[in-house]
């Protein structure tokens, strides 16, 4: 191997585990400076004293909901695998790295505040907790949900299927 190669990949070796570990360790808050960007500032810094349908409606027209692809729906996929071996700081990270895309995710917001009751962490599984009913309760208090005319708003199907999972298991979802 060229010599002068050894230098430029160790480098690229380092920034690679750089991302990674930061990926790993907290949630990636959009740099856009718009609406959605902002509020996913506020969450994070633990201020969830917000307007949550405004938050949900602001996701859909920020830069960040046109990023949104098939890598979400692939850590969803890991997140049931983590879940079932109980590798419960994977499912941590793989929730984080959801949110970093979604923040808007009821489905990441669930398993990441479930996960920290499991280990303790109170502090952030009522955060969690508190963002993943004020998503929810944004959307179940906008209607009775059994008529067109006073339907659920929904700005995501994600967002149909997690209040069906629900009402699936017998759930009261109007909380």
């Amino acid at each position: 191997m060229d010599n002068g190669k050894i230098p430029i990949l160790v480098v690229s070796f380092f920034h690679l585990a750089t991302i990674v570990f930061a990926q790993d360790n907290k949630i990636e808050i959009p740099a856009f400076g718009d609406k959605y960007s902002k509020y996913v500032g506020k969450l994070e810094r633990g201020e969830l004293n917000i307007d949550y349908t405004d938050f949900r409606n602001s996701f859909l027209d920020s830069k960040q909901f046109r990023r949104k692809a098939a890598n979400y729906d692939s850590l969803k996929k890991l997140v049931y695998t983590e879940i079932k071996s109980k590798n419960y700081q994977e499912v941590i990270k793989l929730t984080k790295a959801m949110l970093s895309i979604d923040y808007s995710s009821m489905f990441a917001h669930k398993y990441l505040q479930q996960t920290y009751k499991i280990l303790g962490d109170t502090l952030n599984q009522r955060k969690y907790h508190d963002i993943e009913f004020g998503l929810l309760n944004s959307i179940v208090r906008s209607g009775d949900g059994k008529t067109c005319e006073f339907g659920w708003h929904v700005t995501q199907i994600e967002e149909e299927y997690f209040i069906c999972q629900i009402r699936g298991r017998g759930g009261n979802i109007l909380f």
